[in-house]
């Protein structure tokens, strides 16, 4: 039975669910002029933390200074021990730290998958140029050129084909933001929003401006705490960036396995393997109401899946569901392994009344 398969990655508690957690979302800029970290999600807002941030800025902003007692270096050595992961699972690496090597400065370097490996945080993103229409007069105008990175920090024993899903996500996230501010300069708006609570933290370090912008309701950060939420929580992600650029992602180490089994540990790897044993005597059973996988579906879908989702049974096989859908049978593989990928079906042999069927004990029963 084709599901088995699936099942022969079992691995006995390993921190499955950790090797696809996301540690931290952050928005880094990068211009001529400057680099900034606009946003990060969530943030460490320790005292301790903070102090010793504000020790490193000030230390940090004479380039001239020197220091030759051994107290400095004693401080700056606890510092540095401290980087990587709190006990809080958090980052601890302060704004400005982050934001030097986060920042993507040549143009060069961008519209390609960026992976930085600091102590025992892996960084990865994909930064985009994004361009600035700024009106001289009625007749002139110039553009100024930004580099945009949405950069997701992973442990460091993250798999390279976990690495390559968030580098999507990462791709998917940042040209949805360069679409955006090419189509209502919508980047543009919500960085002019976000750096007066940037300076007014350096003058004053109260609580976090990433938490302040929060609150503030700015759409951008809002949108970035949004997918990092629902990265971190099912491994589906579907958002809006300004209400407009649909963000689709799917990160599948993290949707089929599932919280209340911790001994299933499925990887890309096996699904891919499951899939290719596909034949057309298999069935495929749904994991949601039909009715409500519809709702989700979006605006662009394709039609086919519709059709396949309304003469959808799971006594059918594949080849009945393609006669009943009108739809060929390479076709209904497709959209069958397509469903599987998102976590929103699974692949059986059709259910008869001559089978016997099990419920798995870790299965949650209640109401």
């Amino acid at each position: 039975m084709l599901p088995n398969s699936l099942r022969e990655a079992q691995n006995t508690k390993s921190n499955c669910h950790k090797h696809g957690q996301v540690l931290a979302v952050i928005l880094s800029v990068s211009s001529s002029k400057n680099n900034n970290l606009l946003f990060r999600y969530p943030c460490d807002t320790s005292d301790e933390l903070q102090d010793a941030a504000a020790d490193s800025d000030s230390t940090a902003r004479n380039e001239f200074a020197v220091k030759n007692d051994d107290s400095y270096y004693e401080v700056t050595n606890q510092f540095f021990q401290h980087l990587g992961i709190g006990e809080n699972g958090l980052i601890t690496y302060s704004d400005n730290v982050l934001s030097t090597f986060l920042a993507v400065q040549s143009s060069q370097l961008a519209n390609k998958p960026f992976d930085v490996k600091v102590d025992d945080v892996q960084f990865v993103g994909y930064p985009v140029s994004v361009k600035h229409r700024k009106k001289q007069s009625k007749e002139t105008s110039s553009a100024s050129l930004t580099n945009v990175n949405v950069v997701f920090a992973l442990p460091e024993s993250v798999t390279e084909a976990t690495k390559a899903c968030y580098h999507q996500l990462s791709q998917q996230v940042a040209m949805a933001i360069k679409h955006e501010e090419s189509r209502c300069c919508y980047f543009c708006t919500q960085k002019k929003l976000m750096e007066p609570i940037l300076e007014d933290y350096r003058e004053d370090p109260c609580r976090h401006p990433s938490l302040i912008m929060l609150d503030k309701g700015y759409t951008l950060p809002k949108t970035l705490k949004n997918v990092f939420d629902q990265v971190s929580d099912t491994g589906i992600v579907y958002e809006l960036m300004n209400g407009w650029t649909e963000i689709n992602f799917c990160l599948p180490i993290k949707a089929h396995n599932l919280p209340f089994d911790s001994e299933l540990y499925i990887t890309e790897g096996d699904i891919d393997s499951c899939l290719d044993l596909l034949r057309p005597y298999h069935a495929m059973l749904l994991l949601v109401e039909v009715r409500s996988l519809i709702k989700q579906l979006p605006t662009d879908s394709s039609p086919a899946l519709v059709r396949l989702l309304r003469v959808y049974s799971a006594k059918k096989n594949l080849q009945e569901l393609a006669a009943d859908s009108d739809l060929e049978l390479s076709q209904i593989f497709k959209l069958v392994c397509h469903l599987v990928y998102w976590a929103k079906a699974t692949v059986i042999y059709p259910l008869c009344e001559h089978n016997v069927y099990a419920l798995s004990p870790n299965a949650p029963t209640s109401m």
